[in-house]
Protein backbone atom coordinates (compact mmCIF):
# COMPACT_ATOMS: atom_id res chain seq x y z
CA UNK A 1 0.00 0.00 0.00
CA UNK A 2 1.46 3.29 -1.12
CA UNK A 3 1.29 6.52 0.84
CA UNK A 4 2.94 9.94 0.83
CA UNK A 5 5.97 10.31 3.10
CA UNK A 6 8.18 13.24 3.98
CA UNK A 7 11.89 12.87 3.25
CA UNK A 8 12.72 13.21 6.93
CA UNK A 9 10.54 10.23 7.77
CA UNK A 10 12.61 7.71 5.77
CA UNK A 11 15.19 6.79 8.47
CA UNK A 12 12.51 6.30 11.10
CA UNK A 13 10.33 4.19 8.78
CA UNK A 14 13.08 2.22 7.06
CA UNK A 15 12.33 -0.97 8.99
CA UNK A 16 8.59 -0.40 9.46
CA UNK A 17 5.61 -1.36 7.33
CA UNK A 18 3.08 1.28 6.33
CA UNK A 19 0.02 1.52 8.63
CA UNK A 20 -2.71 -0.87 7.55
CA UNK A 21 -5.42 0.73 5.41
CA UNK A 22 -8.55 -1.44 5.58
CA UNK A 23 -10.20 0.30 2.63
CA UNK A 24 -7.31 -0.64 0.31
CA UNK A 25 -7.10 -4.32 1.20
CA UNK A 26 -7.08 -6.70 -1.79
CA UNK A 27 -9.51 -9.29 -0.44
CA UNK A 28 -9.34 -11.60 -3.43
CA UNK A 29 -5.58 -11.85 -3.03
CA UNK A 30 -5.81 -12.21 0.75
CA UNK A 31 -8.33 -15.07 0.49
CA UNK A 32 -6.17 -16.69 -2.17
CA UNK A 33 -3.07 -16.51 0.07
CA UNK A 34 -4.93 -18.08 3.01
CA UNK A 35 -6.41 -20.87 0.90
CA UNK A 36 -3.00 -21.64 -0.60
CA UNK A 37 -1.54 -22.23 2.88
CA UNK A 38 -4.59 -24.29 3.84
CA UNK A 39 -4.13 -26.52 0.78
CA UNK A 40 -0.51 -27.07 1.76
CA UNK A 41 -1.56 -28.07 5.28
CA UNK A 42 -4.13 -30.50 3.86
CA UNK A 43 -1.60 -32.02 1.45
CA UNK A 44 1.10 -32.51 4.09
CA UNK A 45 -1.36 -34.17 6.49
CA UNK A 46 -2.30 -36.64 3.74
CA UNK A 47 1.40 -37.45 3.20
CA UNK A 48 1.99 -37.60 6.98
CA UNK A 49 4.61 -34.83 6.95
CA UNK A 50 3.43 -33.44 10.26
CA UNK A 51 6.48 -31.28 10.90
CA UNK A 52 5.59 -29.35 7.74
CA UNK A 53 1.96 -29.12 8.88
CA UNK A 54 3.05 -27.55 12.15
CA UNK A 55 5.41 -25.19 10.35
CA UNK A 56 2.80 -23.92 7.90
CA UNK A 57 0.16 -23.57 10.63
CA UNK A 58 2.52 -21.29 12.55
CA UNK A 59 3.19 -19.26 9.41
CA UNK A 60 -0.53 -18.98 8.72
CA UNK A 61 -1.58 -17.63 12.14
CA UNK A 62 1.25 -15.09 12.03
CA UNK A 63 0.54 -13.93 8.49
CA UNK A 64 -1.12 -10.59 7.80
CA UNK A 65 -3.43 -12.23 5.25
CA UNK A 66 -4.87 -14.76 7.72
CA UNK A 67 -5.24 -12.19 10.50
CA UNK A 68 -7.02 -9.78 8.16
CA UNK A 69 -9.28 -12.51 6.77
CA UNK A 70 -10.22 -13.68 10.29
CA UNK A 71 -11.16 -10.13 11.28
CA UNK A 72 -13.19 -9.62 8.10
CA UNK A 73 -15.16 -12.82 8.73
CA UNK A 74 -16.17 -11.92 12.29
CA UNK A 75 -16.77 -8.19 11.71
CA UNK A 76 -18.43 -8.22 8.26
CA UNK A 77 -19.61 -11.73 7.31
CA UNK A 78 -20.72 -13.77 10.34
CA UNK A 79 -24.24 -13.34 11.73
CA UNK A 80 -22.85 -12.39 15.15
CA UNK A 81 -21.04 -9.31 13.82
CA UNK A 82 -23.65 -7.04 15.46
CA UNK A 83 -23.57 -8.81 18.82
CA UNK A 84 -20.93 -7.43 21.22
CA UNK A 85 -19.23 -9.36 23.96
CA UNK A 86 -18.58 -8.28 27.53
CA UNK A 87 -16.52 -5.26 26.36
CA UNK A 88 -19.40 -3.87 24.26
CA UNK A 89 -17.19 -3.35 21.17
CA UNK A 90 -18.33 -4.07 17.60
CA UNK A 91 -15.46 -2.83 15.39
CA UNK A 92 -17.60 -1.17 12.71
CA UNK A 93 -15.15 1.45 11.43
CA UNK A 94 -12.25 0.64 9.12
CA UNK A 95 -9.54 1.98 11.48
CA UNK A 96 -10.94 -0.18 14.29
CA UNK A 97 -10.76 -3.30 12.11
CA UNK A 98 -7.22 -2.44 10.99
CA UNK A 99 -6.18 -1.96 14.63
CA UNK A 100 -7.72 -5.33 15.53
CA UNK A 101 -5.70 -7.02 12.77
CA UNK A 102 -2.47 -5.41 13.98
CA UNK A 103 -3.11 -6.53 17.57
CA UNK A 104 -4.15 -10.09 16.73
CA UNK A 105 -1.05 -11.96 17.92
CA UNK A 106 -1.01 -15.47 19.36
CA UNK A 107 2.01 -14.90 21.61
CA UNK A 108 0.88 -13.92 25.08
CA UNK A 109 -2.77 -13.74 24.05
CA UNK A 110 -5.27 -13.60 26.91
CA UNK A 111 -9.04 -13.93 26.22
CA UNK A 112 -11.77 -11.95 27.95
CA UNK A 113 -14.59 -13.58 29.95
CA UNK A 114 -17.67 -14.46 27.89
CA UNK A 115 -20.91 -12.53 28.18
CA UNK A 116 -23.72 -14.79 29.43
CA UNK A 117 -27.18 -14.57 27.89
CA UNK A 118 -30.19 -16.86 28.38
CA UNK A 119 -32.22 -17.53 25.24
CA UNK A 120 -35.37 -19.65 24.76
CA UNK A 121 -34.99 -23.08 23.18
CA UNK A 122 -37.20 -23.41 20.07
CA UNK A 123 -40.55 -25.12 20.77
CA UNK A 124 -40.06 -25.25 24.55
CA UNK A 125 -40.25 -22.98 27.59
CA UNK A 126 -36.74 -24.02 28.58
CA UNK A 127 -33.95 -21.43 28.46
CA UNK A 128 -30.53 -22.16 27.01
CA UNK A 129 -27.32 -20.62 28.34
CA UNK A 130 -25.33 -18.82 25.66
CA UNK A 131 -21.77 -17.57 26.13
CA UNK A 132 -20.85 -14.66 23.84
CA UNK A 133 -17.11 -13.98 23.39
CA UNK A 134 -15.83 -10.54 22.49
CA UNK A 135 -15.29 -9.73 18.80
CA UNK A 136 -11.54 -9.77 19.49
CA UNK A 137 -11.72 -13.29 20.94
CA UNK A 138 -13.93 -14.44 18.04
CA UNK A 139 -11.33 -13.12 15.60
CA UNK A 140 -8.62 -15.10 17.40
CA UNK A 141 -10.81 -18.22 17.38
CA UNK A 142 -11.38 -17.77 13.65
CA UNK A 143 -7.65 -17.33 13.05
CA UNK A 144 -6.88 -20.60 14.84
CA UNK A 145 -9.76 -22.29 13.00
CA UNK A 146 -8.23 -21.27 9.66
CA UNK A 147 -5.12 -23.22 10.65
CA UNK A 148 -6.86 -26.26 12.17
CA UNK A 149 -9.66 -26.86 9.65
CA UNK A 150 -7.52 -28.14 6.77
CA UNK A 151 -5.62 -30.49 9.11
CA UNK A 152 -8.77 -32.15 10.37
CA UNK A 153 -10.54 -32.13 7.02
CA UNK A 154 -7.72 -34.38 5.83
CA UNK A 155 -8.39 -36.81 8.71
CA UNK A 156 -12.21 -36.92 8.90
CA UNK A 157 -14.25 -39.81 7.55
CA UNK A 158 -15.73 -39.04 4.10
CA UNK A 159 -19.27 -39.70 5.40
CA UNK A 160 -18.96 -37.32 8.37
CA UNK A 161 -21.12 -34.21 7.94
CA UNK A 162 -21.45 -32.48 11.32
CA UNK A 163 -19.81 -29.08 11.88
CA UNK A 164 -17.70 -29.26 8.72
CA UNK A 165 -17.22 -26.45 6.19
CA UNK A 166 -19.31 -26.87 3.06
CA UNK A 167 -21.40 -29.71 4.52
CA UNK A 168 -24.79 -29.84 6.21
CA UNK A 169 -27.67 -32.12 7.19
CA UNK A 170 -29.03 -32.18 3.62
CA UNK A 171 -25.76 -33.75 2.43
CA UNK A 172 -26.15 -36.47 5.07
CA UNK A 173 -29.73 -37.15 3.92
CA UNK A 174 -28.62 -37.46 0.29
CA UNK A 175 -25.89 -39.91 1.33
CA UNK A 176 -28.39 -42.06 3.25
CA UNK A 177 -30.78 -42.09 0.27
CA UNK A 178 -27.92 -43.11 -2.02
CA UNK A 179 -26.95 -46.02 0.23
CA UNK A 180 -30.54 -47.25 0.50
CA UNK A 181 -31.01 -47.08 -3.27
CA UNK A 182 -27.75 -48.92 -3.87
CA UNK A 183 -28.89 -51.77 -1.62
CA UNK A 184 -32.49 -51.91 -2.93
CA UNK A 185 -33.48 -55.52 -3.48
CA UNK A 186 -30.10 -56.81 -2.25
CA UNK A 187 -29.26 -58.89 0.78
CA UNK A 188 -28.15 -58.13 3.39
CA UNK A 189 -30.07 -54.88 3.63
CA UNK A 190 -28.00 -52.04 5.16
CA UNK A 191 -30.27 -52.01 8.22
CA UNK A 192 -31.75 -49.09 10.12
CA UNK A 193 -31.38 -45.34 9.87
CA UNK A 194 -31.00 -44.00 13.41
CA UNK A 195 -31.99 -40.39 14.07
CA UNK A 196 -30.80 -39.53 17.59
CA UNK A 197 -30.61 -36.36 19.64
CA UNK A 198 -28.43 -36.67 22.73
CA UNK A 199 -30.14 -34.64 25.44
CA UNK A 200 -28.01 -31.68 26.63
CA UNK A 201 -24.96 -33.21 24.96
CA UNK A 202 -22.86 -30.04 24.98
CA UNK A 203 -24.10 -28.90 28.41
CA UNK A 204 -23.09 -32.14 30.13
Amino acid sequence: MEGSREAGDEPARASQREPLDWSKMDWARIKQDVEKMQREIFRHVRTKQYWKVNQIQKLLVRSLSARAWAVKIVTEINDGRNTPGIDGRLYKKDPEKASLVEGLRTNGYSPEPVKIEWIPKPGTEEMRRLGIPTIRDRAMQMLILLALNPEWEAKFEPNSYGFRPGRNAIDAVHNIIGVLRAYKGRRPHPGWVLDADISKCFDN
